[in-house]
């Protein structure tokens, strides 16, 4: 590393990305400072995964990891070389974090707890010497040929620096200070801005029936995107039922596909609640049960058949009364229930907002960065690391490692200056 200036680096967002860049660079011997104009730092991080923090996925074959990322996985290949699963769970391992794995890959911290992650890297930072500055937001640069001098803040700070690393998020869960601040800072700066949307969002759907079944898990389902009798895209895994429609991570891995659909057509959900079953052998399942159970009521013979809260849906549905017998269900109402039960159609009026969305889409195009690095091609001092990138990704664990590694590379960058 050159002496002098070039030592001292200003990091702009305290979320993962930002803490993470501002560790490695201080960890680099760099000088740090971390401008974040929330009270306090990881406000987004502190409420993921329902506030249990998937901090990664599992997934140690990094050919396999960045096929998650879609368009993004040629430009991936090298940061991820750098600073992958196995590095991110090392990482916390050594700040005295432990994890736990839970379905499709999911690591968690053992506490359940996100805290336990911002405390953990608040930590490393204090440990570390990293100055932070909170409740001040930065307000742009002062520019000079190409590289940056300083940045600005709304209380009239100047914050000088040889390296600029953003990390501010996009535009999900404004209520966080996510408000994707930066784009209008690097569109001055040169660079391009694809426009910001939701993503990983959950759908809001007509049918009222299903909303008796809000907070009913399926572990394994099937799930169909159809539009104008083509199937848009098909997958399986975990739905969350809600008051107002579906969530879960399948359906949030779903949701870009959907919401896009929406512009043109209507879109219809259609769910295959036992998909290690086919018609015939759950038919002739129901039709045992109904059998066993003959003198109990239809409804509660229901209940014991499939879950609860799925019962009372299918006898909202079907208008069953509280009074028939499971004897008196006719084959045409046991036809019905298996075919909602295998393929239960769903009409999508919508998706949530980027107030509910994990993360969003848009930013910066990975085009106009050098992934090895993090650094910007248009400003020479300036990284551009985490949500601010424009790259798609579904739940499980994979925002936050994108964040981490892309942290990682950035905050690693000032080695070689």
């Amino acid at each position: 590393m050159r002496e002098g200036a070039e030592k001292s680096v200003v990091v702009i967002g305290g979320g993962p990305a930002g803490m993470l860049a501002a560790i490695t660079a201080a960890r680099a011997g760099a000088q740090v400072t971390l401008l974040e104009k929330n009270k306090r730092l990881g406000e987004k991080l502190r409420i993921t995964g329902g506030g249990r923090c998937n901090v990664t996925n599992n997934t140690q074959d990094v050919a396999k990891l960045l096929k998650k990322y879609g368009d993004a996985e040629q430009f991936l290949y090298a940061p991820f070389s750098q600073f992958a699963v196995e590095d991110t769970i090392a990482f916390f391992t050594e700040l005295g974090v432990p994890f736990k794995e839970e379905a499709e890959g999911r690591m968690f911290p053992s506490t359940e707890r996100a805290e336990t992650i911002a405390e953990a890297l608040i930590a490393e930072m204090q440990k570390l010497g990293v100055k932070i500055y909170t409740g001040d937001a930065v307000r742009g640069f002062t520019v000079d040929q190409d590289k940056i001098l300083s940045a600005r803040t709304a209380s009239g700070a100047v914050h000088s620096g040889g390296v600029f690393i953003i990390s501010t998020g996009g535009t999900s869960r404004p209520e966080t200070g996510s408000e994707g601040d930066a784009l209008p800072w690097l569109a001055e700066l040169g660079h391009t801005i694809v426009k910001p949307d939701v993503t990983l969002v959950p759908v809001k759907t007509r049918e009222t029936y299903t909303h008796d079944m809000s907070g009913l898990a399926f572990e394994d389902a099937k799930v169909s995107v159809v539009q104008g009798g083509t199937t848009l895209r098909k997958g399986r895994g975990k739905i969350l039922f809600t008051h107002f429609g579906l969530s879960g991570p399948l359906i949030l891995n779903m949701s870009k596909t959907v919401a896009e659909a929406l512009r043109d057509d209507p879109v219809s959900l259609i769910i295959d609640l036992f998909p290690n079953e086919d018609d015939g052998a759950l038919a002739a399942r129901l039709l045992a049960h109904l059998q066993t159970n003959q003198n109990k009521t239809l409804r509660n013979t229901l209940r014991t058949f499939v879950p609860p809260l799925l019962a009372s849906a299918l006898a909202t549905k079907f208008d069953i009364s509280e009074t028939v017998r499971a004897q008196e269900c006719p084959r045409t109402l046991r036809v019905n229930i298996v075919q909602t039960l295998k393929r239960m159609t769903l009409s999508v009026t919508g998706v949530l907002g980027a107030e509910k969305s994990i993360v969003s889409s848009g930013g910066v195009p990975l085009e106009e960065i050098d992934t090895r690095t993090m650094r910007s091609k248009k400003v020479e001092n300036l990284a551009i690391i985490g949500d601010v990138l424009n790259i798609d990704r579904p739940s499980g664990g994979y925002s936050l490692q994108l964040c981490w590694t892309t942290g990682y590379v950035a905050g690693k960058s000032v080695e070689v200056i």
